[in-house]
């Protein structure tokens, strides 16, 4: 939180500066006068009302895009509808985002590994949520992270974590599924095919009995191909089934990248697109440094090897979960944040750009399965997938993937 912002209150005919308190009850404390309810006005002059810790949670959230400190009011009385605001549509961006039987502030979690564990700790400290639910086919293990997570709670903002079933989650805003077997050692992601897309069925099979009007996350690997299975599955529209595709992978090309030229990564522009695996592409026709060509820029930093350095890099992004793997047998730090980036998008409608796993429709003459390119992410899901400027050697192998995918799904959904 930006420790120059301040909450400028109303006591009597006088304002005063406050820190900002964590929770609601703590805010409360700061009046002579109890009040039921507190309004502010937003950037755009509308009157905002908030009256509990769900809604001051969302005002905590809307603090960075405020310029000023925020005057708040206490209010005894409640104020017209034709003055009010309420405060869970001013934290959204448009009305894109309302979806009718959601909570966008709740969250769901099906799978409680090493992934799915530490997801929803990185979510728990992003404060989008105030209430998450742990699915697991150990209840015990999905009821002792919750507990284990909860814990920490006094620390980070107000939040409900709990172990369910599927009928607690039929409201989430996002389903994130991390089930499956784990990859071992010396094993690819697709040789957990057959195991992870026979759990991936039954897991389906659940959702489409529940009316579920949420974003259903795949996250668990193979993940395009488990991906396509939801789509096929779920009963979900195909837009609100997407994977978290290669966004892990392209964070670490971002990564080598600015490590290999000395700058900061997020001035990267770049993207690992195809299979989440051994077939996927860097996209070097593409990649930029703030819009200058990669080429280009790696000679105003005095690398010239241009094709050694490509080759070693993209070959360090293809094997960085081998090798995390044979040093520690499983990897979660770098998915985990990945997951917390998808949901900020949803939950905030940024319609940003990040290379998950979606249906190709006709790209690059791609049908029948689920890849992982730029695509515009918001609070109904993929919106739309972004062209993308490939050599003739990136094309054909972006369709040597999809060939090498589009196998595997066939050989797995025909399998009983």
């Amino acid at each position: 939180m930006n420790a120059k912002r301040f909450f400028k209150i109303k006591n009597g005919e006088n304002y005063r500066l406050i820190s900002i308190p964590k929770t609601f009850e703590e805010f409360k404390t700061n009046f002579d006068t109890k009040y039921d309810s507190f309004v502010y006005k937003d950037p755009e002059g509308d009157d905002i009302v908030f009256s509990n810790e769900e809604e001051y949670g969302l005002l905590l959230d809307l603090i960075p895009e405020m310029k000023k400190h925020i005057k708040i009011t206490g209010i005894s009385e409640p104020l017209s509808q034709t003055k009010k605001k309420i405060l869970k549509t001013a934290a959204k961006t448009n009305d894109d985002s309302s979806h009718p039987g959601v909570n966008l502030r709740k969250v769901a979690m099906i799978g409680c590994g090493f992934v799915g564990s530490a997801s929803c700790f990185a979510l728990m400290q992003s404060g989008m949520f105030s209430e998450m639910v742990l699915i697991d086919a150990d209840f015990n293990k999905a009821d002792g992270e919750a507990l284990d997570i909860s814990h920490g709670l006094p620390f980070a903002k107000p939040m409900k974590i709990y172990a369910g079933n599927y009928d607690d989650i039929t409201d989430a805003a996002i389903i994130i599924v991390t089930a499956g077997a784990n990859q071992k050692p010396g094993e690819t992601r697709l040789d957990l095919v057959k195991k992870n897309v026979k759990i991936h069925r039954s897991i389906n099979a659940e959702l489409k009995k529940r009316k579920i009007n949420g974003i259903l996350l795949i996250v668990a690997n193979p993940v395009d191909i488990l991906t396509s299975v939801a789509q096929k599955l779920s009963g979900l529209p195909p837009e609100r089934v997407f994977g978290s595709g290669t966004v892990l992978d392209t964070a670490r090309f971002k990564y080598l990248l600015g490590e290999h030229l000395a700058i900061d990564s997020r001035s990267v522009h770049a993207f690992i697109i195809g299979e989440h695996g051994d077939s996927e592409i860097a996209a070097w026709s593409s990649a930029n440094v703030s819009g200058i060509s990669i080429n280009e820029f790696c000679e105003m930093r005095g690398h010239f090897s241009h094709e050694e350095s490509m080759i070693r890099i993209a070959d360090e992004v293809k094997n960085a979960a081998y090798q995390i793997i044979a040093k520690k047998h499983a990897t979660y730090y770098g998915i985990a944040m990945s997951v917390r980036r998808i949901c900020e998008c949803i939950i905030r409608n940024e319609k940003s750009i990040l290379s998950v796993s979606s249906a190709m429709d006709g790209q690059f003459g791609i049908t029948g399965v689920c890849l992982s390119m730029p695509a515009v992410v918001g609070a109904n899901g993929v919106e739309t997938l972004v062209p993308i400027s490939l050599s003739d050697k990136e094309k054909e192998k972006l369709v040597e993937s999809a060939n090498t995918l589009k196998k595997v799904l066939n050989d797995a959904l025909n399998e009983k």
